[in-house]
């Protein structure tokens, strides 16, 4: 179906894109099976796209993959003021864990970006 015959033409890109929006699940160390199955159903559900980013080994390859994401879900890694400014569409960034303090939470009021937390994970 296309939006071309329901909106004024100025609104149709910017439907098409809110269709394609990107999750950037993004760890230093893998999540469990079970739960990147869960992310990976939530998000094709949404008509989002998982970009997953698993294992990596420097602050260049989280800089390089975060530049495309809308939003990112990570464990402990660091979200700080230069992730939070390479990713210019990033809307949201949960922690799956407690707390905040891998999350640069100025920069991200700054940039007008939501952090949250899932603190009942890993109890």
């Amino acid at each position: 179906v296309s939006c071309s015959h329901r909106f004024p033409k100025p609104l149709r890109g910017f439907f098409r894109r809110a269709m394609t929006k990107t999750v950037l699940l993004a760890t230093e160390k893998a999540f469990a099976a079970e739960a990147v199955s869960k992310i990976e159903g939530v998000t094709k559900a949404a008509g989002y796209k998982l970009v997953k980013l698993e294992n990596y080994k420097s602050k260049d390859d989280l800089l390089k993959a975060a530049a495309a994401a809308d939003a990112m879900i990570i464990r402990s890694d660091i979200v700080d003021k230069a992730v939070i400014d390479k990713a210019a569409a990033l809307k949201i960034v949960v922690r799956a864990g407690a707390g905040f303090d891998n999350i640069d939470l100025p920069a991200c009021t700054a940039k007008k970006v939501v952090a949250m937390n899932t603190p009942e994970i890993g109890r």
